[in-house]
Formats: C-alpha cells, sequence, structure tokens
C-alpha cells in the first residue's frame, strides 16, 4: 500500500469528486500554494499511476489529520497492534470452531511466551495455554502498549518509517514474529547485541528477569507423560501439564500416573495421596 489515499478518503465517505472539491476548498481556505485537482487526479493517485508532489502530501496530510509517512503508505503503530491482536482473536475464533487457519505467521503460543518474557504475563501462571485474559485480548490500548519493545527490531521499524516497503499483512505478522523470537530467546539465554535489534534498557531488563527461562522450569516441574492416540490404533507419547502435583528436577520422565499418587512441595519433599 504505496498510499493511504483511497482509504481516508472512503473513511470520510467521500467520492472522488467530492474530496476533490473539498480538498480544493480546504487548500483555498488555509492559502496554501497547491494546484487544484479534479477526480481524475485523484483516481490516478489511488491507482498508483501518479502521485502527489511532496507539497501536496503535505497538505493532504494535514487535510486528513495523519502523519505524513503514514498517510504515503508505512503502518502505524496502532495499525500493527490490531494485526497482532486480530491473530489472537482468530485463535480464539478457531477454538470455538468457528475457523480454520491454515497460514500463520505468528501464533499464539509465541505471543504469549512474549508477554511472559517481558513480564505481562507471569512466568509461574498454572496454564498451559490460553494465558490472556478476555480483556486483554479485546483491548487494542493493551497490544500497541505492550509490543511497543518490538520497534527496536530494524524490520519493525522499517515498518513504521518506510512506506516503500508496500508490506502485506503477512509480511508485518512475519516481522513481529522474529521480533517477538528475539526478545523471548534473549529471556531464555542471553543476549547478542545483534544489530537488527536495538540493545536497550527494556531488553536489559528482559535478560536480568529471565522470565521464560523461569517460566521452561516451571512447566518441567508439572510435565508428565501420556500415550495419546494420534491416529486410529497408533499411540504416541505427548507431554501433558498436572499443575497440582509438581514433581522433582531429576532429568527423569514422569508418566500421567505418577502426579494421582505423590506430589513435591516447595521443599522437594514427597506427599502420598491417599
Amino acid at each position: 500500500m504505496l498510499n493511504r489515499i483511497r482509504q481516508l478518503r472512503k473513511q470520510k465517505n467521500l467520492s472522488q469528486k467530492e474530496f476533490a472539491k473539498d480538498f480544493n476548498e480546504y487548500v483555498s481556505k488555509n492559502e496554501m500554494d497547491i494546484t487544484p485537482i479534479n477526480f481524475s487526479v485523484v483516481s490516478k493517485w489511488e491507482t498508483r499511476k501518479s502521485a502527489p508532489t511532496k507539497a501536496t502530501y503535505k497538505a493532504l496530510a494535514k487535510y486528513f489529520n495523519v502523519n505524513e509517512i503514514y498517510l504515503r503508505g508505512a503502518y502505524s503503530k496502532e495499525e500493527i497492534g490490531k494485526l497482532v491482536q486480530g491473530r489472537r482473536l482468530d485463535d480464539v475464533k478457531q477454538e470455538k470452531g468457528r475457523l480454520f487457519l491454515i497460514f500463520m505467521p505468528v501464533t499464539s503460543e509465541t505471543i504469549e511466551n512474549y508477554l511472559i518474557a517481558i513480564g505481562v504475563i507471569p512466568y509461574d501462571i498454572p496454564k498451559e495455554k490460553d494465558l490472556l485474559t478476555n480483556e486483554q485480548i479485546n483491548s487494542i490500548n493493551f497490544w500497541v502498549k505492550n509490543l511497543e519493545l518490538l520497534y527496536n527490531d530494524v524490520a519493525m521499524q522499517w515498518l513504521i518509517t518506510k512506506p516503500s516497503l508496500d508490506a502485506s499483512k503477512e509480511d508485518v505478522l512475519s516481522a513481529v514474529n522474529s521480533a517477538m523470537n528475539t526478545v523471548i530467546n534473549a529471556s531464555i539465554t542471553s543476549y547478542n547485541r545483534y544489530d537488527a535489534f536495538n540493545y536497550t534498557y527494556e531488553m536489559d531488563k528482559v535478560v536480568e528477569n529471565h522470565y521464560m527461562q523461569k517460566r521452561l522450569e516451571f512447566l518441567k516441574k508439572h510435565e508428565y507423560w501420556d500415550d495419546v492416540e494420534v491416529d486410529e490404533g497408533h499411540w504416541e507419547k505427548y507431554p501433558v501439564y498436572d499443575f497440582e502435583h509438581p514433581h522433582l528436577l531429576d532429568g527423569k520422565k514422569y508418566y500421567i500416573e505418577d502426579s494421582k499418587h505423590f506430589y513435591f512441595d516447595e521443599n522437594n519433599k514427597r506427599h502420598y495421596i491417599d
């Protein structure tokens, strides 16, 4: 999307002819040195057959009351927030059986792990997935605020500063996925000062807290194995989680039947269940 003129015009519920007239009146009223336009010029702008001059772009940005870079086609942080929110909402619909997703540039698991890494979701929340509340998922302010750290990533910066990228929804979500995984990995191990991601105080805190590393350790204490029928007559062992009965972190595999007989307290003392 190399410019948003058509999008913003439609938001004003104006035809190309009405928009040209209204814009010309706005330019005249504000005494701007801009050549008057007609619907034919607007059509060429919107179909990329021609482009506004630099001065006209500035006038259009003031007319629409938007940032000029956004008008030229770059993404806003709110728009990126809505795309990530939409991805999470897609999974809510899928869980309710109303949607089947084929291509997922960023998964709910990645989103939630990122939010654990930055301390928004507690690392010891006793659930395996679906860690966000409906209130959080449905709040665009929640997404805009908590994605802020990602804009230290070069690709994410390009999305909001370089209109010439002409990035699709999938491109945006792929960039989000890459940036989120950088933060997640920093929270698990340590962080190298890659050129692609600017090191900041916020990233220092991610590394210092190591919430994702703590999350993995927390899950491991509650991880048991069970036989799951993946195809008719074909069984595989898969991990399941019993958050009521932690076990020792001794490197052994524990099975789900073990969790029914005993559990370990914070001091690793075994307690038997009648």
